[in-house]
C-alpha cells in the first residue's frame, strides 16, 4: 500500500503543477503562489475540523521545524515558472538532478541530522520535505501539514506585498471566476503533503524517490503530449534511461 501511495504522490505532484501553472498564467507567479497556499490552508483546516483535530504548538520544538512551508514557497514559484516553458517531464527530470545534488551536499555535510536521506525531487523540495518530516515525526502528519501551509501562506503573502510596495512586481489582483479548475492545485497539494508526511517514516527513502519519480515522469509525459503538445521520442528514451539508472542504483544499494 505504501508503494502505491508513493507512486500516487508523483502523479499528484505533476497534476498539481499543471493547475498551478494555469493559475499563474492568469494571475501572475506571486499572486498565484499566495492563492495556492491559501486554498491549501483552508482545505486542510476543513479536513482537520472533520477529523476533529486541533492545531497545537510546542515551544520545545525548534522554530525551524515549523518553517518547511517557507522553503516550499520557492518550490511553487519555480514550478509555475518552468512547467509551461519546458514541460512536465523535463521539469521532473531536472528536479531529480537537483535532488541528487542537494542530497549529496546534505549527506556530506551532515545537515538535518538523520532525516537528510528522506528526499524527493528538486533542491527546495529536498529541504522543505526534510524539515516537514522532522516536524511530522514529533507532532504527527496533520500538524506537519498544517504548518507547511500556514508558514507557506504567510511567506508568500509577505513576499507579494513587499514586491508590490517596492514596485518591483505589478500584481494582477483580478480573479477568474469562470474557470474554477485552475484553483484545484492548492487542494490537490494538501493530499500530496499529507500522504508524504504519513509514508516517509514507513518506506525506504530511495524507494520512495524512485516510485514518486516514476509516477511524476509517466504522468508528465502524458500531460506533455495532451496539454502542452511537447511529446517526443527523445523524451521517452531519456526518461527510460533515468528510470533504469534509478533501478540499478536501488539494486546495488540492496546488495551492499
Amino acid at each position: 500500500m505504501n508503494f502505491v501511495l508513493a507512486t500516487l504522490c508523483g502523479i499528484i505532484v505533476t497534476t498539481m503543477n499543471v493547475f498551478n501553472g494555469q493559475l499563474s498564467d492568469y494571475t501572475g507567479v506571486y499572486l498565484s503562489t499566495v492563492i495556492i497556499h491559501l486554498v491549501g490552508l483552508v482545505t486542510f483546516l476543513i479536513i482537520m475540523k472533520i477529523k476533529n483535530k486541533k492545531v497545537c504548538f510546542k515551544k520545545q520544538i525548534p522554530l525551524y521545524m515549523y518553517c518547511g512551508g517557507c522553503i516550499g514557497v520557492l518550490t511553487v514559484i519555480f514550478n509555475v515558472f518552468a512547467i509551461g516553458k519546458i514541460g512536465a517531464s523535463l521539469m521532473t527530470a531536472l528536479g531529480l538532478l537537483g535532488q541528487m545534488m542537494t542530497s549529496l551536499l546534505l549527506e556530506n555535510k551532515g545537515w538535518l541530522a538523520t532525516s537528510i536521506r528522506k528526499l524527493n525531487t528538486g533542491v527546495t523540495i529536498v529541504l522543505s520535505r526534510s524539515v516537514n518530516g522532522l516536524l511530522s515525526k514529533k507532532m504527527g502528519a496533520y500538524q506537519g501539514t498544517f504548518y507547511n501551509y500556514f508558514t507557506g501562506f504567510m511567506t508568500s503573502l509577505i513576499l507579494m506585498l513587499v514586491l508590490m510596495i517596492v514596485g518591483v512586481q505589478h500584481i494582477n489582483i483580478s480573479l477568474d471566476k469562470t474557470n474554477l479548475m485552475m484553483y484545484l492545485g492548492g487542494i490537490i497539494g494538501v493530499f500530496n503533503i499529507l500522504i508524504l508526511n504519513i509514508i516517509v517514516p514507513r518506506i525506504s527513502p530511495v524507494i520512495l524517490t524512485l516510485l514518486s519519480f516514476i509516477g511524476q515522469l509517466v504522468s508528465g509525459m502524458v500531460i506533455d503530449a495532451f496539454v502542452y503538445q511537447m511529446f517526443s521520442v527523445s523524451k521517452i528514451l531519456g526518461c527510460l534511461i533515468v528510470i533504469i539508472g534509478l533501478v540499478i542504483y536501488q539494486l546495488s544499494e540492496e546488495k551492499a
